[in-house]
């Protein structure tokens, strides 16, 4: 895709097993949108939408999936 596109193979939650990306490939990842406690609509449900690991690479950056895999790592 991309020179930010993630080479290794990442880690894939159980949860996004049957998921698919946007761009038709199986999800690697969940991300979802954060409601603030100063939200006035607070009861709403945040938005959420599964992406490949291309995707992701390309949401959050390099450095972004970086620290997303360091995190894996240092909590198993």
């Amino acid at each position: 895709m991309t020179e930010q596109s993630n080479t290794a193979a990442p880690w894939r939650s159980i949860y996004c097993g049957g998921e698919e990306c946007k761009c038709g490939q199986p999800a690697a990842a969940k991300v979802e949108e954060v409601i603030f406690d100063d939200d006035p609509v607070r009861h709403r449900h945040p938005l959420t939408t599964y992406l490949c690991s291309d995707c992701f690479s390309l949401l959050m950056g390099r450095s972004g999936v970086a620290l997303v895999e360091k995190f894996r790592r240092d909590v198993s």
